[in-house]
């Protein structure tokens, strides 16, 4: 009775767990065939749009086009989100370590394609300190490559004594790797909106409709982002517990945030882009603007 009783004990954290593994699961499955449809939709949407920015129309001219910086990591995470979605056998040892590489490579990408994006802003409002928050990007990626190569150790290592020390460890990084990410997102999101409100309450020399197209595709882009640092700290959190806390119901919710916030944030770029292209063509007279916007506008030349 004793060893029965004791199985039971051992057993039922598994038993609590279950539905939500299986919650977990199912939505694993609609990931892997919704973003894997999803991705090649946005790389043809990518590719009409690089098509139609040639200057003139020759494949050469494609081909410079597509070499862009912003285009190029464009592509890169769309890249990245169709190698998540394959459908690979998730139990094997490795897998863990490729799918965390690969939304950590994402997530890199998004910041700075943000702040690449931002930057003619950020120099209007306050050029003093685009120096600044491009090292706190710099520490941040250096502290997520941290992260993951503790992640890899944790996965392979045979030790569990040394495994619980790492982990300790990784959930300290964790902890100020979310408050960098956290606070670049809030610094960017506050710029944009700050931008916004400027231009509708004063004209200081900026007010261009190229300019409030980034501040607003910007900032929707941006929340996405922060919705999935945020649903993968939660699903990290909760998931650790030997018994769970939280609904079926909620976790489902977090766990499909943190599936297709990504492929969001990617419509909402490809949308900028082309509502940028459209901007440049049918009002040229408005992206002139004043001469200090003029000059702005020579640090934002690629789409």
């Amino acid at each position: 009775m004793a060893q029965n009783n004791t199985n039971q004990t051992m057993e039922q954290p598994m038993t609590l767990w279950q539905e939500y593994i299986d919650t977990e699961a199912l939505i694993n499955v609609c990931e892997t065939w919704v973003v894997f449809g999803v991705s090649l939709l946005q790389l043809c949407i990518l590719l009409k749009l690089i098509w139609n920015e040639r200057i003139k129309p020759t494949l050469l001219a494609f081909f410079k086009a597509s070499l862009t910086r912003f285009n190029v990591m464009l592509f890169s995470m769309i890249l990245i989100m169709f190698l998540v979605s394959l459908p690979l056998d998730s139990t094997q040892i490795w897998f863990n370590t490729y799918s965390n590489l690969l939304i950590s490579g994402f997530h890199i990408l998004a910041l700075y394609y943000s702040w690449f994006r931002g930057i003619p802003v950020i120099d209007v409002l306050m050029p003093m300190v685009r120096p600044y928050v491009f090292a706190w990007l710099v520490v941040y990626s250096i502290l997520l490559a941290i992260i993951d190569a503790l992640i890899i150790v944790i996965d392979f290592s045979l030790n569990s004594e040394f495994q619980d020390i790492m982990k300790n460890y990784l959930g300290y990084l964790d902890v100020v790797s979310g408050f960098l990410a956290f606070g670049f997102e809030a610094f960017v999101v506050g710029v944009y909106g700050y931008y916004l409100w400027r231009m509708k309450e004063q004209d200081f020399g900026v007010n261009t409709s190229r300019e409030r197209i980034i501040c607003i595709y910007g900032a929707i882009g941006t929340l996405f982002i922060f919705l999935l640092q945020l649903s993968i700290i939660l699903v990290v959190n909760w998931t650790q517990l030997e018994v769970p806390t939280v609904s079926v119901e909620l976790l489902t919710i977090v766990l499909s945030v943190q599936a297709f916030s990504p492929t969001a944030y990617l419509f909402v770029q490809l949308a900028m882009k082309r509502a940028l292209f459209v901007n440049k063509k049918n009002a040229p007279a408005l992206n002139q603007g004043s001469d200090k916007a003029a000059t702005n506008q020579k640090s934002i030349k690629a789409l």
